[in-house]
């Protein structure tokens, strides 16, 4: 009897689990991000200023530092917040924003920067190399805020920044200029209130109620209805309060009686 020829079946591939060290290395790996800024989400929109906006914008095309200058509260940092969103479309490698106000170490002005373009520090390397070797090729716009009392640190690394790379905008925020080479100084002039006008003066010798007077919200008592009558409650005279001073010197009061004042 001829043998049945043996039916041959497919193996599957096995499947091998990746090692315990291939896992750490892909969660290590951040996926990559297609941000182009950094900017906080303003709970209010921004409305007028819009002379102020066209110059800085002008002013931006022509220089590679501007400094915002400006007495503290009068809107600095809004500002250049929305000349920067404004310029998104300028900058292939986005606008970043580097906050310094809450920041009073010196030092750390290098950090805050690395921080907000999200760059490790490398061993056995300064910092401000590691940045300038970043930006060399970028073409981005930095807005640092907040510089007036990191002067000194400020004036040194954007210098450094400015030097190594030659496609790198920076619109900085101050209440008195850096000193920088090539800086230019735009200063924000304070909100300007809307003009409401004055209030009419009060003409003294017309009684209210006729041509020329001023109403002050008077309402006649016939208008609010029938009067509505309170609970009663018996109140207590200065001689009564006399006669009830007990020896601690606190006067007694019964309940429902009321001081009268």
């Amino acid at each position: 009897m001829p043998r049945r020829p043996r039916m041959r079946v497919a193996k599957r591939p096995v499947r091998r689990r990746p090692t315990r060290s291939a896992r750490r290395r892909s969660r290590a790996i951040p996926p990559p991000s297609n941000r182009l800024h950094n900017f906080p989400v303003q709970l209010t929109s921004f409305v007028g200023r819009e002379r102020e906006i066209a110059e800085i914008k002008a002013l931006l095309e022509t220089t590679r530092l501007l400094a915002l200058t400006g007495s503290g509260g009068c809107g600095k940092t809004r500002l250049a917040l929305q000349v920067a969103a404004d310029s998104l479309e300028k900058f292939a490698d986005g606008v970043w924003l580097v906050e310094l106000a809450s920041l009073a170490d010196p030092a750390f002005v290098p950090n805050s920067v690395a921080a907000a373009l999200d760059i490790p520090e490398q061993p056995n390397r300064p910092l401000t190399e590691t940045l300038a070797n970043y930006l060399r090729t970028k073409n981005m716009l930095l807005l640092i805020d907040g510089c007036e009392h990191l002067r000194a640190a400020c004036q040194s690394l954007i210098d450094h920044l400015l030097r190594a790379s030659a496609t790198v905008r920076i619109l900085a925020t101050s209440r008195q200029t850096l000193g920088i080479e090539g800086e230019l100084r735009y200063r924000v002039p304070s909100v300007r209130l809307p003009d409401v006008g004055r209030p009419p003066a009060v003409n003294r010798s017309v009684p209210l109620g006729q041509p020329g007077s001023i109403s002050l919200g008077y309402t006649p008592m016939s208008s609010l209805g029938p009067p509505t009558r309170a609970p009663r409650m018996a109140v207590v005279g200065t001689p009564q309060i006399a006669t009830r001073v007990g020896r601690e010197g606190e006067p007694r009061v019964g309940r429902g009686q009321q001081i009268a004042r």
